[in-house]
């Protein structure tokens, strides 16, 4: 079995699990691995070693449909990370976006007036105004870092764990990570397309993630890299049947899965 080392925790008791590929829409050649000791699965091979992986999205670029996500809803997202990210937020703290997309939180961040940063490798996402602000990998900060934001992006690299060792190195003593990365495989949604016999409508899931996240394997990834004060929980976006998505939430089956851990 093809790269049955966990990326995570280095175990060797992983095993295939078919039946969330299939899911997952996964290609016949594709597999995805999961580490009995940490409940981490990932893809095999990786996004940026699937060649035909990369043909076959440049053929159904622009027909793939991404989901719930919709350029409607996009102005809300950065609002809604800087509520989350407020409570750790301090006059003159530095926060650095890792993974800053087209640049809204960063911006919404400076408008703030909060000295915010950004890694994006994409920088011509990025608003021309805000590109002096951002930078193409963490190794060119010198600089720490109060808070570090990360939504949606561990999921997209190949090696989190190292990843997330160079972002420890540029954390000031007691500061703050906060992580969001889907629930793709325990949420409460995916849990009843399964039983239903459906399959995920997320082409992010096929065409960019490598790594599929649980509560579990996230904490335990923290946790071994000796983050401290590790709190991981899912949660839904606002919509309708609050109390149940709350309580789904409560119970592990949230579509989202937020961490808050400090250096």
């Amino acid at each position: 079995m093809g790269n049955s080392i966990c990326p995570l925790c280095y175990s060797m008791n992983c095993v295939e699990k078919p039946v969330y590929a299939r899911f997952l829409n996964f290609r016949d050649y594709q597999k995805l691995l999961s580490c009995r000791d940490c409940s981490h699965m990932w893809r095999y091979p990786s996004v940026s070693e699937d060649r035909k992986l990369n043909d076959r999205y440049e053929l159904e670029k622009g027909i793939v449909t991404y989901g719930a996500f919709s350029i409607q809803n996009a102005d809300a997202v950065p609002v809604r990370n800087m509520a989350r990210v407020s409570r750790y937020v301090f006059p003159g703290a530095k926060i650095l976006d890792f993974g800053a997309g087209n640049g809204a939180f960063l911006d919404y961040c400076r408008r703030l007036g909060h000295d915010t940063w950004g890694v994006e490798i994409e920088i011509e996402k990025i608003p021309a105004h805000l590109q002096e602000y951002v930078k193409p990998d963490i190794h060119h900060f010198d600089c720490a870092f109060d808070v570090v934001h990360m939504n949606h992006v561990l999921e997209h690299i190949q090696e989190p764990r190292e990843i997330l060792l160079e972002i420890q190195k540029r954390m000031n003593p007691d500061a703050v990570l906060l992580i969001e990365v889907p629930n793709e495989i325990y949420s409460a949604t995916s849990c009843m397309k399964r039983i239903l016999h459906r399959k995920s409508n997320s082409a992010t899931s096929l065409y960019e993630h490598d790594h599929y996240f649980t509560p579990k394997s996230l904490k335990k990834l923290l946790e071994n890299l000796h983050f401290n004060h590790v709190f991981v929980s899912t949660l839904y976006d606002n919509g309708n049947f609050m109390i149940a998505r709350k309580i789904l939430s409560f119970l592990g089956y949230g579509g989202l899965i937020f961490s808050a851990c400090r250096k």
